[in-house]
Protein backbone atom coordinates (compact mmCIF):
# COMPACT_ATOMS: atom_id res chain seq x y z
CA UNK A 1 0.00 0.00 0.00
CA UNK A 2 2.82 2.23 0.30
CA UNK A 3 4.55 1.89 -2.96
CA UNK A 4 1.03 2.49 -4.39
CA UNK A 5 0.32 6.14 -2.65
CA UNK A 6 4.57 7.21 -3.35
CA UNK A 7 3.64 6.42 -7.23
CA UNK A 8 0.61 8.34 -7.29
CA UNK A 9 1.79 11.28 -4.74
CA UNK A 10 4.72 11.32 -7.69
CA UNK A 11 2.16 10.97 -10.66
CA UNK A 12 0.65 14.08 -9.18
CA UNK A 13 3.71 16.94 -8.57
CA UNK A 14 5.06 15.77 -11.64
CA UNK A 15 2.01 16.91 -13.76
CA UNK A 16 2.45 20.68 -15.42
CA UNK A 17 0.62 23.78 -13.41
CA UNK A 18 0.60 26.39 -15.47
CA UNK A 19 -0.13 29.49 -13.19
CA UNK A 20 -0.08 32.12 -15.60
CA UNK A 21 -3.20 30.33 -17.47
CA UNK A 22 -5.31 29.46 -14.30
CA UNK A 23 -7.31 32.93 -14.02
CA UNK A 24 -8.21 35.26 -16.19
CA UNK A 25 -7.87 39.15 -14.49
CA UNK A 26 -10.98 41.08 -14.58
CA UNK A 27 -10.78 45.04 -14.45
CA UNK A 28 -13.57 47.03 -13.99
CA UNK A 29 -12.81 50.60 -15.51
CA UNK A 30 -15.56 53.51 -13.61
CA UNK A 31 -15.16 57.38 -11.81
CA UNK A 32 -14.56 60.36 -14.15
CA UNK A 33 -11.31 59.43 -15.77
CA UNK A 34 -9.54 56.89 -18.33
CA UNK A 35 -6.09 57.35 -17.02
CA UNK A 36 -5.43 53.53 -16.08
CA UNK A 37 -6.93 52.48 -19.06
CA UNK A 38 -3.59 51.28 -20.66
CA UNK A 39 -2.76 49.52 -17.81
CA UNK A 40 -6.20 47.86 -17.43
CA UNK A 41 -5.87 46.68 -21.26
CA UNK A 42 -2.15 45.38 -20.48
CA UNK A 43 -3.34 43.45 -17.68
CA UNK A 44 -6.66 41.96 -18.34
CA UNK A 45 -9.03 40.61 -20.62
CA UNK A 46 -12.22 40.57 -18.79
CA UNK A 47 -12.94 44.26 -18.85
CA UNK A 48 -16.17 46.29 -17.32
CA UNK A 49 -16.65 50.10 -18.29
CA UNK A 50 -19.05 50.79 -15.78
CA UNK A 51 -20.72 53.85 -14.76
CA UNK A 52 -17.92 55.74 -16.66
CA UNK A 53 -18.05 59.43 -17.53
CA UNK A 54 -14.71 60.01 -20.40
CA UNK A 55 -14.15 63.56 -19.79
CA UNK A 56 -14.29 66.53 -22.57
CA UNK A 57 -11.49 65.91 -25.49
CA UNK A 58 -10.95 62.30 -24.04
CA UNK A 59 -11.78 58.68 -26.24
CA UNK A 60 -12.38 55.78 -25.10
CA UNK A 61 -9.78 53.55 -26.83
CA UNK A 62 -10.10 50.04 -26.79
CA UNK A 63 -7.00 47.84 -28.18
CA UNK A 64 -7.99 44.92 -26.83
CA UNK A 65 -5.86 41.65 -26.32
CA UNK A 66 -6.99 38.90 -28.03
CA UNK A 67 -9.55 37.23 -26.71
CA UNK A 68 -10.79 39.89 -24.51
CA UNK A 69 -14.79 40.83 -23.40
CA UNK A 70 -15.19 44.13 -22.72
CA UNK A 71 -19.02 44.58 -21.11
CA UNK A 72 -20.25 48.36 -21.01
CA UNK A 73 -22.74 48.67 -17.80
CA UNK A 74 -24.59 51.11 -16.05
CA UNK A 75 -24.63 54.82 -17.52
CA UNK A 76 -21.49 55.30 -19.94
CA UNK A 77 -21.27 59.50 -20.66
CA UNK A 78 -19.10 61.80 -22.20
CA UNK A 79 -17.48 65.64 -21.53
CA UNK A 80 -18.57 67.90 -24.52
CA UNK A 81 -15.81 69.41 -26.96
CA UNK A 82 -15.74 70.13 -30.32
CA UNK A 83 -13.30 67.36 -31.83
CA UNK A 84 -13.06 65.01 -34.76
CA UNK A 85 -12.22 61.06 -34.89
CA UNK A 86 -14.60 59.05 -32.43
CA UNK A 87 -15.66 58.91 -28.71
CA UNK A 88 -15.03 54.93 -28.37
CA UNK A 89 -12.23 52.96 -30.27
CA UNK A 90 -12.75 49.23 -30.38
CA UNK A 91 -9.67 47.39 -31.88
CA UNK A 92 -9.03 43.56 -31.79
CA UNK A 93 -9.35 40.15 -33.05
CA UNK A 94 -11.94 37.40 -31.24
CA UNK A 95 -13.37 40.29 -28.93
CA UNK A 96 -17.27 40.27 -27.39
CA UNK A 97 -18.24 43.21 -26.81
CA UNK A 98 -21.61 43.36 -24.86
CA UNK A 99 -24.24 45.23 -23.21
CA UNK A 100 -25.25 44.27 -19.71
CA UNK A 101 -29.27 44.70 -18.54
CA UNK A 102 -29.65 48.44 -18.52
CA UNK A 103 -26.85 49.90 -19.98
CA UNK A 104 -26.98 52.84 -21.57
CA UNK A 105 -24.12 54.58 -23.58
CA UNK A 106 -25.10 58.38 -23.95
CA UNK A 107 -23.11 60.52 -26.47
CA UNK A 108 -25.12 64.32 -25.18
CA UNK A 109 -25.16 64.79 -28.84
CA UNK A 110 -27.93 67.52 -28.66
CA UNK A 111 -24.45 69.65 -27.51
CA UNK A 112 -22.92 69.43 -30.89
CA UNK A 113 -26.27 69.11 -33.04
CA UNK A 114 -26.74 72.52 -34.94
CA UNK A 115 -28.79 71.07 -37.97
CA UNK A 116 -25.60 70.95 -40.18
CA UNK A 117 -23.92 67.24 -39.29
CA UNK A 118 -20.30 66.74 -40.88
CA UNK A 119 -20.97 69.65 -43.81
CA UNK A 120 -19.86 72.74 -41.65
CA UNK A 121 -21.24 74.10 -38.53
CA UNK A 122 -19.80 72.69 -34.63
CA UNK A 123 -16.95 69.60 -35.07
CA UNK A 124 -18.73 66.72 -34.24
CA UNK A 125 -17.06 63.34 -32.96
CA UNK A 126 -18.33 60.07 -34.57
CA UNK A 127 -19.41 57.71 -31.94
CA UNK A 128 -18.22 54.21 -32.08
CA UNK A 129 -15.14 52.38 -34.37
CA UNK A 130 -14.70 49.25 -34.56
CA UNK A 131 -11.77 47.71 -36.72
CA UNK A 132 -12.33 43.91 -35.49
CA UNK A 133 -11.89 40.50 -36.78
CA UNK A 134 -14.37 36.91 -35.35
CA UNK A 135 -15.94 39.23 -33.37
CA UNK A 136 -19.37 39.96 -31.78
CA UNK A 137 -21.04 43.02 -30.51
CA UNK A 138 -24.16 42.59 -28.95
CA UNK A 139 -27.06 44.26 -26.75
CA UNK A 140 -25.27 47.69 -26.52
CA UNK A 141 -27.96 50.31 -25.53
CA UNK A 142 -26.27 53.92 -27.37
CA UNK A 143 -28.16 57.14 -27.62
CA UNK A 144 -27.79 60.53 -28.71
CA UNK A 145 -24.51 60.86 -31.57
CA UNK A 146 -23.18 63.63 -32.11
CA UNK A 147 -22.48 62.48 -35.60
CA UNK A 148 -22.40 58.61 -37.07
CA UNK A 149 -23.02 56.29 -34.89
CA UNK A 150 -21.11 52.93 -35.30
CA UNK A 151 -18.23 53.17 -38.50
CA UNK A 152 -17.16 49.69 -39.12
CA UNK A 153 -13.79 49.50 -41.17
CA UNK A 154 -11.37 47.23 -41.61
CA UNK A 155 -12.98 44.24 -40.31
CA UNK A 156 -14.02 40.70 -40.91
CA UNK A 157 -16.44 37.91 -39.75
CA UNK A 158 -18.10 39.95 -37.11
CA UNK A 159 -21.43 40.33 -35.83
CA UNK A 160 -23.61 43.61 -34.43
CA UNK A 161 -26.50 42.15 -32.87
CA UNK A 162 -29.34 43.13 -30.70
CA UNK A 163 -28.42 46.95 -30.38
CA UNK A 164 -30.62 49.83 -30.04
CA UNK A 165 -29.99 53.33 -31.25
CA UNK A 166 -31.95 56.05 -30.07
CA UNK A 167 -31.32 59.68 -31.81
CA UNK A 168 -34.99 60.35 -31.46
CA UNK A 169 -34.04 63.61 -29.50
CA UNK A 170 -32.40 64.30 -32.65
CA UNK A 171 -35.78 64.82 -34.86
CA UNK A 172 -36.57 68.49 -33.00
CA UNK A 173 -33.21 69.19 -32.05
CA UNK A 174 -30.89 69.40 -34.81
CA UNK A 175 -29.60 65.80 -35.44
CA UNK A 176 -27.89 65.64 -38.74
CA UNK A 177 -25.36 63.10 -40.37
CA UNK A 178 -26.53 60.77 -37.55
CA UNK A 179 -26.07 57.55 -38.97
CA UNK A 180 -26.28 54.36 -37.94
CA UNK A 181 -24.43 51.57 -38.91
CA UNK A 182 -21.58 52.53 -41.87
CA UNK A 183 -19.16 49.71 -43.75
CA UNK A 184 -16.22 49.95 -45.07
CA UNK A 185 -13.03 47.94 -46.47
CA UNK A 186 -14.69 45.40 -44.51
CA UNK A 187 -15.80 41.56 -45.38
CA UNK A 188 -18.40 39.31 -43.75
CA UNK A 189 -20.36 41.99 -41.54
CA UNK A 190 -23.54 40.74 -40.18
CA UNK A 191 -25.42 43.12 -38.14
CA UNK A 192 -29.39 41.73 -37.37
CA UNK A 193 -32.25 42.62 -34.34
CA UNK A 194 -31.15 45.62 -34.13
CA UNK A 195 -33.81 48.82 -33.27
CA UNK A 196 -32.38 52.10 -35.04
CA UNK A 197 -34.41 55.89 -34.72
CA UNK A 198 -32.34 58.59 -36.25
CA UNK A 199 -31.80 61.06 -39.07
CA UNK A 200 -29.93 59.53 -41.91
CA UNK A 201 -29.24 56.62 -42.95
CA UNK A 202 -30.06 53.46 -40.93
CA UNK A 203 -27.30 51.31 -42.73
CA UNK A 204 -24.82 52.75 -45.21
CA UNK A 205 -21.98 50.08 -47.26
CA UNK A 206 -19.99 52.64 -48.71
CA UNK A 207 -17.25 49.68 -49.68
CA UNK A 208 -17.60 45.17 -48.36
CA UNK A 209 -18.12 42.09 -49.16
CA UNK A 210 -20.42 39.29 -48.09
CA UNK A 211 -22.47 41.66 -45.64
CA UNK A 212 -25.57 41.15 -44.25
CA UNK A 213 -28.64 42.79 -43.13
CA UNK A 214 -31.32 41.21 -41.60
CA UNK A 215 -34.52 41.39 -38.95
CA UNK A 216 -33.89 45.03 -38.41
CA UNK A 217 -36.45 48.02 -37.85
CA UNK A 218 -35.57 51.44 -38.92
CA UNK A 219 -37.53 54.79 -38.12
CA UNK A 220 -36.76 58.08 -39.56
CA UNK A 221 -33.94 58.85 -41.33
CA UNK A 222 -32.75 58.12 -44.90
CA UNK A 223 -33.69 54.26 -45.08
CA UNK A 224 -31.43 51.30 -46.09
CA UNK A 225 -28.16 52.54 -48.67
CA UNK A 226 -25.70 51.15 -50.50
CA UNK A 227 -22.89 53.99 -50.80
CA UNK A 228 -22.41 56.81 -51.65
CA UNK A 229 -19.93 54.44 -53.76
CA UNK A 230 -17.15 56.54 -55.67
CA UNK A 231 -14.21 58.60 -54.96
CA UNK A 232 -13.04 56.56 -51.84
CA UNK A 233 -9.86 54.68 -51.86
CA UNK A 234 -12.02 51.52 -52.34
CA UNK A 235 -15.17 51.82 -54.49
CA UNK A 236 -16.95 47.96 -54.60
CA UNK A 237 -19.75 46.74 -52.62
CA UNK A 238 -20.05 42.91 -53.76
CA UNK A 239 -22.95 40.21 -52.20
CA UNK A 240 -24.79 41.91 -50.16
CA UNK A 241 -28.02 40.31 -48.62
CA UNK A 242 -30.99 42.39 -46.91
CA UNK A 243 -34.05 40.80 -45.36
CA UNK A 244 -36.74 40.87 -43.73
CA UNK A 245 -36.31 44.75 -42.69
CA UNK A 246 -38.69 47.21 -41.84
CA UNK A 247 -38.46 50.83 -42.54
CA UNK A 248 -40.78 53.25 -41.01
CA UNK A 249 -41.61 57.49 -41.34
CA UNK A 250 -38.38 57.89 -43.86
CA UNK A 251 -37.20 60.05 -46.87
CA UNK A 252 -36.18 56.91 -48.24
CA UNK A 253 -37.14 52.71 -48.07
CA UNK A 254 -34.29 51.81 -50.19
CA UNK A 255 -31.40 53.37 -52.13
CA UNK A 256 -28.05 53.23 -53.96
CA UNK A 257 -26.62 56.19 -54.12
CA UNK A 258 -23.20 57.30 -55.51
CA UNK A 259 -20.80 60.31 -55.65
CA UNK A 260 -20.91 62.56 -58.36
CA UNK A 261 -18.51 62.09 -61.35
CA UNK A 262 -16.65 58.98 -59.60
CA UNK A 263 -16.95 55.53 -60.70
CA UNK A 264 -17.33 51.90 -58.54
CA UNK A 265 -18.77 48.59 -58.72
CA UNK A 266 -22.21 47.59 -57.28
CA UNK A 267 -22.93 43.61 -57.90
CA UNK A 268 -25.03 40.99 -56.71
CA UNK A 269 -27.05 42.80 -54.14
CA UNK A 270 -30.10 41.41 -52.98
CA UNK A 271 -33.54 42.72 -51.03
CA UNK A 272 -35.73 40.31 -49.62
CA UNK A 273 -39.28 40.91 -47.66
CA UNK A 274 -38.38 44.38 -46.74
CA UNK A 275 -41.61 46.33 -45.51
CA UNK A 276 -41.42 50.22 -46.08
CA UNK A 277 -44.25 52.68 -44.42
CA UNK A 278 -44.63 56.12 -44.45
CA UNK A 279 -42.10 56.91 -47.12
CA UNK A 280 -42.07 60.64 -47.91
CA UNK A 281 -39.47 60.24 -50.89
CA UNK A 282 -38.74 57.06 -53.14
CA UNK A 283 -39.50 53.34 -52.61
CA UNK A 284 -36.61 52.53 -53.88
CA UNK A 285 -34.48 54.52 -56.22
CA UNK A 286 -31.05 53.63 -57.74
CA UNK A 287 -28.35 55.76 -60.27
CA UNK A 288 -28.33 58.53 -57.53
CA UNK A 289 -26.23 60.99 -57.61
CA UNK A 290 -25.30 62.22 -53.41
CA UNK A 291 -25.04 65.69 -52.45
CA UNK A 292 -24.56 65.47 -48.99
Amino acid sequence: MRSLLLILSIIFLTQPYNFSESATPECTLTGNSVDNLASVLATCKEISISNLHVPAGERLTLNAQNGSVITFEGHITFGYKEMSGFLIVIHGNNITVVGAPGNLIDGGGARWWDGLGGNSGKTKPKFFQFRLTNSIVKGLNVKNSPKHCFTITNSENVILTDITYDNLDGDTQGGHNTDAFDTSHSKDVTITNCVVFNQDDCLAINSGDGHVFTNNYCYGGHGISIGSVGGRDNNVVKNIFIKNNTVVNSENGIRIKTNYNTTGIVTNVTYEDITIENITDYGFTNNYCYGG
